[in-house]
């Protein structure tokens, strides 16, 4: 005989049956939900195991004086006996193009419009500083054409598809491969050139149209990156203690994703970012081990962003090391080490300058054949 407490009654026969039934169908619920996501996942790549970059050769290029690599991979451009020079890999004769004593001036910057043609900006060398010079060089005709004045001080941007700069009066002209142009207004320049770099990269939408703008004034030794949203005009300001240079800071290709660096100070280390612009996240990609630098960012077309750590004291690039960093990873991988300078030659290639390996005679240009590995 059971015993029921004061005041208790036992619970209705049709209401006990619904909560059996609930606690059926919500075992039946949870399993099923359960078999789904397990299915679902396992088609799911695992976080930081997509593709990534390795190195699969390195090729000395037997060149008379330092190149600038067409993307295809034949012609290219470079300075001998201060005269601008086009060649061709496999023979040592070189056509001139363009004297840079007549110019009064340096070769500065070059970037390729196309596989051949590229976009050569000259450093004029007169006091005080004026308008630098840009020309466009077609390597495989070896022609050269004056196109205009830039602002001192400014870098050739690659986009796809064409390339940017800054004017002699400031606005950030974009250049298309097919001729097309477009100039987007940024104000007055910076007029305490060379104590302060005033450099500006876009990235373009899918509409190849301009959507944002960053912009590095940089003193000595830092400088405030700052991003604009076009056409609405929103301004914000990234950082304060971004590392001074025109390739410290780099848009990918096809997300608005900026990636910059801040200079270590007091003792802290370099910091790599990355910055969606759409969403407005920064993340931090890689802290550097040790003083020194972290430059040469570069995107590969497909997203890839390269770049490179330069411990201090330098050491003439023998302790350089070259890393690549997906959006999809959580870390950068390794590429190689020993080099100076980094230049996109194409999606595959990347141009660098190396020490002599120990037991050979000469350092050389070296270019770097990269191939896409599943992560381990």
């Amino acid at each position: 005989m059971s015993v029921q407490s004061a005041g208790e009654k036992p619970l209705p026969v049709s209401v006990r049956r619904l909560l059996a039934i609930v606690t059926i169908l919500s075992g039946v619920l949870f399993v099923g939900l359960s078999l789904w996501f397990i299915k679902v996942s396992s088609f799911r790549q695992p976080f930081d195991e997509f593709p990534s970059p390795v190195v699969e050769d390195f090729y000395r290029l037997d060149v008379p004086c330092p190149p600038w690599m067409a993307p295809n991979r034949r012609h290219f451009l470079c300075v001998r006996d201060d005269v601008l020079h086009t060649g061709k890999l496999g023979t040592s004769a070189t056509v001139p193009l363009l004297s840079l004593s007549a110019a009064e001036g340096n070769v500065w910057d070059v970037a390729w419009l196309s596989p051949t043609r590229a976009l050569v900006l000259i450093q004029r060398l007169k006091e005080p500083p004026s308008e630098w010079l840009l020309y466009e060089v077609d390597a495989s005709s070896a022609t050269t054409t004056p196109a205009g004045a830039v602002l001192p001080g400014t870098s050739l941007q690659p986009l796809p598809g064409g390339l940017a700069y800054r004017s002699a009066n400031g606005d950030l002209v974009v250049r298309f491969a097919d001729g097309r142009q477009t100039a987007i207004p940024l104000g007055a320049p910076s007029m305490l050139h060379p104590f302060v770099l005033d450099e500006a990269h876009v990235f373009l939408d899918e509409k190849e149209e301009p959507r944002f703008v960053a912009r590095l004034i940089a003193g000595g030794e830092a400088g405030v990156l700052s991003l604009s949203s076009l056409p609405d005009g929103y301004h914000t300001v990234l950082d304060i203690r971004a590392a001074r240079g025109n390739r410290t800071f780099a848009w990918a290709p096809r997300q608005p994703l900026m990636a910059f660096v801040t200079q270590g100070q007091q003792g802290f280390p370099s910091l790599l970012w990355a910055f969606d612009a759409a969403r407005q996240a920064r993340r931090l990609v890689w802290e550097a081990p040790s003083p020194g630098t972290i430059d040469y960012l570069t995107w590969l077309p497909s997203g890839i962003l390269l770049f490179a750590f330069l411990p201090s004291p330098y050491d003439g690039g023998r302790s350089t090391t070259y890393y690549a960093w997906s959006p999809e990873h959580i870390r950068p991988t390794f590429l190689f080490r020993n080099g100076h300078g980094l230049q996109l030659v194409d999606e595959k290639h990347i141009l660098v300058y190396r020490e002599a390996p120990e037991g050979e005679a000469r350092a050389g240009f070296w270019l770097v054949r990269l191939a896409v590995r599943p992560s381990p």
